[in-house]
């Protein structure tokens, strides 16, 4: 018999199946990386800063210490 878990998607109810021996995702877990999606969705896609990403000029500045 194949165990299963009910997941509720952005489209409605799902059932998936799970394999034998391994646990199912804790729903906690599931909320957590939701989260987490939800903040990396806001970073949006700002372009690189004019030099690059590693601007020697900018590697250059004292102005930190």
């Amino acid at each position: 018999m194949i165990q299963t878990e009910t997941l509720i998607l952005a489209d409605g109810r799902h059932d998936q199946g799970l394999v034998p021996g391994v646990a199912a995702v804790p729903a906690q877990a599931r909320d957590i990386a939701a989260l987490e999606a939800r903040k990396a969705a806001r970073r949006g896609n700002a372009s690189l800063p004019a030099g690059g990403l590693f601007d020697d000029t900018a590697r250059n500045q004292l102005d930190l210490f």
